[in-house]
């Protein structure tokens, strides 16, 4: 007798309302220093407001929103400190987990790697920016998924996802990338993982991280 797979659980009211939200925040529907209405959330989608509050607890848990004194609920803002932190954030979760990866790449690993990297080859810019950007995060969520390390991945994903809403925020001022750069050192770090070569690839990470971080203080610069 066949087995029947397990229904998939449905989603409670509360994980409904913050996914909403968070995709909101994330892709710029709510602006950074939006106010969030709890009592007209709730109104807008026939529920309590116990679930939105919820869902917004959530999101202030994942520094997404700030609960403000005597005012409530408003969308994370975007400034210098917000970029270093992801950076540091980003640069440390990398590096951190450098010597795993070398310790455990497999040759299935490395055309994985070239194969995302020759997908980005195809992709023009400003035309294919967001799937630049996708792909982007593709790989370096592919490379620090080598080390076997959940927590580290786990970590770097919500990072990522602070990144995207900051890359989204702050190239409406500037939509360039500087993708040819990006591009050699990627695969300067697939031709340092097929070599071993720790110090290497920790190296490369830490200079293409940097440069990154650089630009985004350019544009934050740019914009005082």
């Amino acid at each position: 007798m066949q087995e029947l797979e397990p229904k998939a659980r449905a989603l409670t009211k509360t994980e409904l309302i913050h996914g909403m939200l968070r995709q909101g925040i994330l892709s710029l529907k709510y602006r950074p220093g939006d106010y969030l209405n709890i009592d007209e959330l709730a109104r807008r989608h026939e529920i309590s407001p116990i679930p939105v509050r919820e869902a917004v607890a959530r999101l202030v848990a994942e520094r997404l929103v700030i609960m403000r004194p005597h005012i409530g609920a408003e969308v994370a803002h975007l400034d210098e400190t917000s970029v270093r932190e992801i950076f540091a954030l980003l640069g440390g979760l990398e590096t951190a987990a450098v010597g795993d990866i070398v310790a455990k790449v497999t040759g299935s690993d490395i055309v994985a790697l070239r194969q995302i990297h020759a997908e980005m080859e195809k992709l023009s810019l400003p035309d294919d920016l967001g799937s630049w950007d996708r792909t982007n995060a593709e790989f370096h969520l592919k490379l620090a998924s080598i080390a076997q390390l959940p927590f580290i991945l786990e970590h770097l994903g919500v990072v990522f996802d602070h990144w995207d809403r900051a890359r989204k925020f702050f190239f409406e001022i500037s939509p360039r990338r500087d993708s040819g750069n990006a591009q050699r050192e990627h695969l300067d770090m697939i031709r340092a993982l097929e070599a071993g070569d720790v110090e290497l690839l920790h190296a490369l990470l830490h200079r293409h991280n940097e440069r990154a971080r650089q630009v985004y203080l350019k544009l934050l610069a740019g914009r005082s």
